[in-house]
């Protein structure tokens, strides 16, 4: 067993850090160049063979990939139980992700707008739609549409945006009111499923990366609009499906 695999497994034991803080800590400690959520997963993988040792001798006898098990049956002379796998990891993953961006946001850290008297107060708004992070246009090369459309694409895209905002700034000068509109569709689908679970969607993100990269991107842009000081007041109008996963 590697030794940054031994140290995180140590760490997972204490109980006191997530499994997105201990990649965190691993990948620094062990100057890995490997990303936190393929760390993390690494990690997880590794957490559910130790704890279910059983499981990963019956997969590796029969060529099954562990990670693909949600759950199984222990049955012996006396009793049944069906232990679910998965499941208690994937709802894990979700809260990890969910942690990992919340520690960066320090709430004693966040600044308030310092306002400007307008004498004639305006508002601008921008209106953003199915943005789809996490859509996979273009699967096997076999797209009519064969574009690109990723992570570094979307930041671009929210780049954009800010960028025509600016531009209106230094047109018209500081506004009294931005609102920043998200009509829906920001991820493409949930499980490489739409959000209703009807049809399969081709997708090239897990379920935390669409979201990590989603919140984080929607967070960069608001962040730059008040250091820009675009406006003495910003709303944010969020859309989402009536169906939430």
């Amino acid at each position: 067993m590697k030794d940054y695999i031994k140290y995180a497994l140590e760490l997972y034991q204490e109980g006191t850090r997530t499994k997105a803080q201990i990649a965190r800590e691993v990948k620094t400690k062990f100057n890995l160049e490997s990303d936190l959520e393929t760390l993390r997963k690494r990690i997880s993988r590794k957490i559910i063979e130790e704890e279910h040792s059983g499981l990963k001798d019956e997969c590796d006898n029969t060529g099954t990939p562990i990670a693909g098990v949600s759950q199984y049956w222990v049955k012996t002379k006396t009793h049944s139980a069906l232990v679910k796998v998965s499941q208690e990891e994937y709802a894990q993953s979700i809260l990890d992700a969910v942690s990992d961006i919340v520690s960066n946001y320090n709430p004693e850290n966040i600044r308030t707008i310092q306002k400007e008297k307008i004498t004639s107060p305006v508002a601008i708004k921008a209106t953003v739609s199915d943005m789809h992070v996490g859509l996979e246009p273009n699967p096997g090369g076999t797209s009519l549409f064969a574009y690109e459309y990723n992570e570094t694409i979307f930041r671009q895209n929210l780049d954009k945006v800010f960028n025509s905002l600016c531009k209106e700034y230094d047109n018209h000068g500081r506004f009294d009111l931005l609102v920043l509109s998200d009509l829906g569709d920001c991820l493409d689908g949930w499980d490489g499923l739409t959000t209703r679970g009807g049809h399969n969607l081709d997708q090239n993100m897990t379920n935390e990366q669409a979201f990590r990269t989603y919140v984080e991107g929607k967070l960069n842009l608001i962040e730059n609009c008040i250091q820009a000081g675009i406006a003495n007041k910003i709303v944010i109008q969020n859309i989402t499906s009536e169906q939430v996963p």
